[in-house]
């Protein structure tokens, strides 16, 4: 992702169906894992949400490149709460990216080609 690319507010990354990459036996820590692993590689500040002041809040919250993202780790056939997809709408709607992961692939799309 290039600090120039203009992001664009109505985009959220939210596959409707897991990426092919997607392996349906691991469980959400481990993919939670492999992201933050993968957001040290970059060079993104983040931070892992274990409890929180407010309920439904994101389970990675971070800054890449001045562009704040959240996101909310799921395994199928799982998808976010009503509170958890309105934590979503609103960091989109303050031009942050919000993402339901089903794997790193996921991640990686998300963020390499800003929502």
């Amino acid at each position: 992702m290039k600090p120039s690319k203009h992001h664009n507010p109505s985009k959220h990354h939210n596959p409707s169906k897991p990426s092919k990459h997607h392996n349906p036996s691991k469980p959400e820590s481990v993919i939670q894992s492999e992201i933050l692993r993968y957001l040290d590689t970059i060079g993104a500040w983040h931070v892992k949400t274990i409890t929180t002041n407010k309920r439904g809040c994101p389970d990675i919250l971070g800054v890449h490149n001045g562009l704040m993202f959240a996101i909310e780790v799921k395994t199928k056939p799982n998808t976010p709460t009503k509170l958890q997809r309105y934590h979503l709408d609103r960091i989109t709607s303050n031009n942050g990216l919000a993402i339901v992961a089903y794997s790193l692939t996921d991640v990686k799309h998300a963020i390499n080609n800003d929502g």
